[in-house]
């Protein structure tokens, strides 16, 4: 796979369109578009760690004509040799990319922006609520086509959550891409590979503009499994110019949520709706799993309700939980630390409904470890996808399963 082009465009919004091109000669368009007032970035490093991620992924040497940095080509390599370590049938694919050297920018840089990324979830706000002043922007992403009108509409979402970053005095930086899907591949390894690496790719872009990026951990240190986001492989794909990290692997979701009621700003922007942002008075559905887990949490913190008002606690019946199906050993984690609270203050209104959602849950474990262990080592099946899908729904129903709280 190599690196075709990458073309610039200024107009409504400042964009820019990579153009890769396969080993079977198919081309994939990717975008990275801004407002208009997010300068240009510095190099082109963030063309290559996207276009590297989705050659590993696709299993082909990478190669581009326009030079990366001699740091970033570095420290990629050291990234692929962990994800080697975690899934040793992929291939240990060659890079080919004329390198740019220069002389460290960091002292020319120290005024530039400490940013975030930053969705309105939990780990994100317990990020930016714990470092206080040591983030200054917020980086949010609206995954989209390349279509002016939906990116348009998205930056509207995105500015919706501006109101959190003005209360603390930060700025919110908007970036759209499909970078997430452009290659159906990369979308199957998204959680399990590529989306710290690919947030790294965010960060470069807006190295005009910030010197740092903050990635919000997803589990502590005693729960890392082979994960997008790890404490071993964000830092390294940093640069001269923009330095990445890992940040809250000491606190486990629920020690977050806690957190976090304890601020009454963070607590009132809450969204981590399965659906997405929702229009309308609450922006989180509060039926589906991160909505139902959240709100849970946020009940076995003592909280006064109200102040969480994303929710729609007018709906809320913890009893809920055993309906929900969950699919993946993090969902596991995720509610057998609610559990433990729960049992800890003795909530068993809470407690009993998961015991019955992982007791049922762990009969069909083994269906999604069937559907990822096939998706991730037999190439073509991302070209069934559509039909898989509806095999495993029927499956399900088969089963007598029920998946209308599950996100």
């Amino acid at each position: 796979m190599k690196l075709i082009s990458i073309d610039k465009d200024v107009n409504q919004y400042r964009q820019y369109l990579l153009v890769y091109e396969r080993k079977s000669g198919e081309q994939t368009f990717v975008h990275f578009t801004t407002p208009l007032d997010i300068p240009d970035p510095i190099d082109n490093d963030f063309a290559f760690i996207y276009g590297a991620i989705a050659a590993f992924i696709l299993g082909e040497d990478y190669e581009q004509t326009i030079p990366a940095s001699k740091e970033i080509q570095e420290n990629f390599d050291a990234v692929k040799k962990i994800w080697l370590g975690w899934h040793s049938y992929r291939k240990n694919i060659s890079i080919n990319v004329p390198t740019l050297i220069r002389k460290s920018q960091q002292d020319s840089r120290q005024d530039l922006l400490r940013g975030s990324f930053f969705s309105g979830g939990i780990d994100s706000l317990f990020t930016t609520a714990t470092l206080k002043e040591d983030v200054t922007a917020l980086i949010s992403i609206a995954h989209t086509p390349n279509d002016i009108g939906i990116i348009a509409s998205e930056f509207d979402r995105l500015r919706e959550m501006s109101g959190y970053a003005n209360a603390t005095d930060r700025k919110h930086l908007f970036v759209a891409s499909d970078f997430m899907t452009a290659f159906p591949e990369v979308n199957d390894f998204w959680a399990y590979l590529a989306h710290g690496a690919a947030l790294s790719a965010i960060a470069h872009r807006l190295n005009a503009v910030l010197n740092s990026a903050v990635i919000s951990s997803t589990f502590t240190y005693d729960q890392l499994i082979p994960w997008g986001s790890h404490p071993e492989t964000d830092e390294l794909l940093s640069s001269k110019s923009i330095h990445i990290s890992h940040f809250g692997a000491n606190s486990n979701r629920v020690q977050k949520t806690f957190a976090i009621c304890e601020d009454e700003t963070a607590l009132g922007v809450v969204s981590v709706c399965g659906a997405g942002r929702l229009d309308g008075e609450h922006v989180n559905c509060s039926k589906c799993q991160k909505c139902l887990r959240t709100m849970v949490t946020i009940d076995l913190a003592g909280v006064d309700k109200s102040r969480a008002s994303t929710f729609d606690w007018t709906i809320y019946n913890p009893a809920n939980l055993k309906d929900i199906l969950l699919r993946s050993e993090s969902e596991f984690i995720f509610m057998q630390e609610i559990q433990d609270i729960a049992n800890d203050r003795g909530r068993e209104d809470i407690s009993k409904p998961i015991d019955q959602m992982i007791a049922k849950s762990r009969k069909f474990l083994i269906l999604t470890k069937i559907e990822m262990y096939l998706r991730q080592r037999v190439k073509f099946i991302t070209r069934f996808k559509r039909p898989l899908l509806k095999f495993r729904a029927a499956i399900y129903r088969l089963l007598g399963l029920k998946r209308k709280l599950d996100a």
